[in-house]
């Protein structure tokens, strides 16, 4: 009787840890976690064993793969894969039964295995039980306990460990489903975000054509934008090289044969093809345009390559065909049609010009060694820049560049005096024969432009016109490069505060000279750029000195006598000169 007493209550027990398996199995995250809490599970079943793992099945081939351990050493086992058919695993999922052995080195119960027999020697191995984890009369992977004893595990080890992984099996199975449904909705989300990304980049690119970029931008974009793509080449419909990215790329159609192979397959089939290379692939897109074939590009790719990858290399494709019909790209000459776009990066970044874009520039035909004037033409707020632009570019060599940046129209030209392309004046003036429109215009000499010299003559010229337009100047043309030295530090200072400077200041005089003849601001312009001689302020303006004697006495009565020394001194030059650009009145 007590012996029975004693069988029911090991039974009870049993049957209490293989609960308790099923639901630390069950509250585990995720197929790792559920395999550690069954390896745990084990562990406590068959406390004599010295090794636990658990291992999964692959749905492919049936190979078996650890995905949970605990007393595992050498690598050889754990990193290992179990051959469908071999080892303990092959007669247990054919039997869908558990399997023991004492001495698996020389047990012929099952077919061994080379590189199982060495994993087993690397780490010990000797005795083994192996349960298999059955759902749906498939063993989807087992529960392994290893010794490194002959004959470790008897018949009630090896029945709690079936019992514990036919309990388990359900459970695993659920987080394995559950996984790939999470890789899958992981894996759609992804692709639907690449291909949002494409369309975006697809729209931006776009916009970029139609302002001027040519076909090295579309290439740049694929290698750019495209994960995984390492390289990119555009051929013509004569497989020649067009544009490659990035700059130091080893793609040449003329060497590589492989290249014009899978240019050759493009034609042929008149579609797109994907072939091995190297450790990745390499993706041949044709492009055409209303059914004519202009030209191939290639993609390298680090990796393989999906739907999605084709479908974002063929949306941008379409744009380097749709380039290489309009003839956006620049034609022969050099610094003929440079790429706006490009030009428009250049005077809008900050800091040096990369290598990769001064190689681009140059390659289109752009010359950093030319000496350029840049000019900013401000409109008057209801005329049309795209117009007045296309006046400036009908009316100049094909050498310059003009752009509209911001409502203001941008020239950059080569600084040659003969042609006059450099010259203020000449834009202002040719957008007032030719379109009607009054521009102020302003000028400066672009300096070093590989260290950013073009976008410092850009904020200096565009600083410029708004201090004019501060001032007051809605037409009239000016060299930055003259201005006085201080004009720049005014550039943030508000309208009213340069007319309630320019009233504390000199109003008084130029009150004067409103209601006379007198000229008493001209007077003081001249005094000052004479370095206060009346000699010669009287030589300059054709008078006798006793007249500019008189002049300066009525400025002394209007501004105090203090006003040709100390800090008045200075503030008065200031606002003669700020006084000049909004009148026209300066000195030349």
């Amino acid at each position: 009787m007590t012996r029975q007493v004693d069988s029911a209550a090991r039974r009870i027990a049993e049957l209490g840890a293989v609960v308790d398996a099923v639901r630390e199995v069950s509250a585990a995250d995720g197929v790792e976690g559920a395999c550690r809490a069954l390896v745990k599970a084990a562990a406590r079943a068959v406390p004599c064993a010295e090794i636990f793992f658990v291992a999964l099945a692959s749905e492919e081939t049936g190979d078996l793969a650890v995905a949970a351990s605990t007393g595992l050493i050498s690598p050889e086992f754990r990193f290992g894969r179990a051959p469908h058919g071999r080892g303990l695993w092959g007669r247990a999922a054919a039997q869908l039964l558990p399997v023991r052995t004492g001495q698996y080195a020389t047990d012929r119960s099952f077919e061994h295995d080379e590189i199982l027999d060495g994993a087993c020697r690397a780490d010990g191995v000797v005795s083994a039980m192996c349960a298999p984890l059955v759902v749906g009369g498939t063993a989807i992977g087992a529960v392994f306990t290893n010794g490194r004893a002959v004959d470790m595990f008897d018949e009630g080890d090896m029945t709690r460990l079936a019992e514990i992984a036919y309990a388990a099996a359900p459970v695993i199975r659920r987080a394995a489903s559950l996984a790939r449904v999470e890789a899958a909705i992981s894996g759609i989300a992804a692709t639907r975000n690449r291909l949002t990304r494409s369309v975006a980049v697809h729209d931006d690119l776009l916009v970029r054509i139609l302002h001027g970029a040519g076909r090295a931008e579309v290439i740049d974009t694929i290698v750019g934008t495209c994960d995984g793509a390492v390289a990119a080449l555009g051929v013509d419909a004569a497989d020649r090289a067009v544009a490659t990215a990035p700059e130091d790329s080893a793609l040449d159609p003329l060497r590589d044969r492989w290249i014009l192979d899978g240019i050759a397959d493009v034609r042929r089939t008149e579609g797109t093809v994907l072939v091995e290379h190297g450790d990745g692939f390499a993706l041949f897109v044709p492009a055409t345009a209303a059914g004519q074939y202009v030209g191939t590009v290639l993609t390298v790719f680090r990796r393989a390559v999906d739907d999605a990858d084709i479908r974002a290399v063929q949306r941008l494709v379409t744009l380097f065909a749709l380039v290489a019909v309009r003839r956006l790209d620049p034609v022969e000459g050099p610094g003929r049609g440079i790429d706006a776009y490009q030009v428009r990066s250049l005077l809008t970044a900050v800091g040096p010009v990369t290598d990769d874009a001064r190689a681009r520039l140059v390659r289109l035909g752009f010359d950093f060694g030319v000496d350029r004037v840049l000019a900013v033409a401000a409109l008057p707020p209801r005329s049309d820049p795209e117009q007045v632009a296309g006046v400036l570019r009908a009316d100049r060599p094909a050498s310059d560049v003009v752009l509209v940046i911001d409502h203001r129209v941008v020239i950059l030209a080569a600084d040659d005096a003969a042609q006059g392309v450099a010259d203020a004046d000449a834009v202002a003036e040719a957008v007032r024969r030719r379109a009607g429109v009054a521009l102020l215009v302003c000028s400066t000499v672009v300096r070093d432009p590989l260290a950013g010299g073009l976008a410092d003559a850009l904020r200096a010229a565009d600083a410029a016109v708004g201090l004019l337009q501060s001032l007051g100047r809605t037409s009239g043309a000016f060299d930055v490069d003259e201005f006085p030295a201080h004009l720049p530090l005014l550039r943030s200072v508000t309208v009213d505060s340069v007319v309630r400077f320019l009233d504390n200041t000199i109003g008084p005089v130029v009150e004067f000279d409103r209601h006379g003849s007198s000229e008493l601001v001209r007077t003081l312009q001249v005094f000052f750029a004479e370095n206060m001689n009346t000699a010669a302020t009287a030589r300059t303006l054709d008078l006798h000195p006793n007249t500019i004697i008189k002049r300066l006495r009525r400025v002394t009565d209007l501004l105090g006598p203090r006003w040709q020394g100390g800090p008045e001194s200075l503030a008065i030059r200031i606002a003669l000169n700020l006084h000049g650009l909004a009148h026209g009145t300066g000195i030349d």
